[in-house]
């Protein structure tokens, strides 16, 4: 009996699945750039859900691209969990493209790539994702501890009118139910005070999410806020 070679089995798993809609892939570091582009190209049209704990070190321009290309039009849960880290403009292309998700869940980082711009920047896109109910986004600094890259991920929501920008975004999200924001870190800036949410950064265009139930504020000593702002979420916010 004549063998035969499959070139890609992922992709020809993929196509044979005619059923699947809901996709997870541990360590995505472990498949090359031409069996996740044939995969995906194989379940366009379909993905409903999709999840990766993608591996430490795997740069996310590896198949965001891809996602945000052929699958924009089905998905609605994207979850990137444990040790994904996830680049600003690529959480940023999710967000203009995706048109029907729900759940976007960034479990550990969201940083900047030098020279890539990003979440919050000044040509800052409407984010189209209207009908999300579920939101978990970090900023963090960059991985190890390269003093210049770090800075740069800090410029990320330190810049004037950047933070701003992005809670007028969420502010739009108003099916909203759980938010989780907040800042993660590994290095010696554990004690900053990185990510402003005063009233006077613009926190109160949050005041729209009356559908929100639920508000985690991550790693609250990285955060600033005070007594004021407490104040203020508990009858603007109406979290339960």
């Amino acid at each position: 009996m004549a063998s035969t070679h499959i070139i890609n089995p992922i992709a020809e798993l993929g196509s044979k699945l005619s059923n699947l809609t809901s996709l997870y892939l541990g360590w995505l570091n472990k498949i090359t750039d031409s069996q996740w582009r044939g995969l995906v190209m194989a379940m366009r049209g379909r993905i409903r859900s999709f999840a990766t704990d993608a591996g430490f070190n795997t740069p996310s321009t590896k198949f965001i691209p891809d996602i945000t290309t052929h699958w924009s039009d089905t998905l609605e849960s994207l979850r990137f969990l444990h040790f994904s880290h996830m680049f600003s403009h690529d959480i940023q292309r999710i967000l203009t493209t995706c048109s029907r998700l729900k759940v976007l869940d960034c479990m550990w980082t969201l940083e900047q790539e030098a020279g890539q711009g990003g979440i919050g920047g000044g040509k800052m896109e409407d984010w189209v994702c209207q009908d999300l109910e579920e939101l978990q986004l970090m900023f963090a600094d960059h991985r190890g501890l390269n003093m210049v890259e770090t800075e740069l991920t800090m410029q990320e929501i330190r810049t004037a009118g950047r933070i701003e920008r992005i809670y007028q975004q969420l502010g739009r999200l108003v099916k909203l139910r759980e938010l989780t924001i907040g800042w993660r870190t590994t290095t010696a800036f554990s004690g900053c005070a990185n990510l402003d949410m005063s009233l006077a950064s613009g926190l109160g265009h949050l005041a729209g999410l009356k559908a929100l139930r639920m508000l985690d504020i991550s790693s609250i000593r990285q955060v600033k806020i005070g007594s004021a702002e407490v104040e203020w979420i508990r009858p603007e916010l109406v979290i339960q």
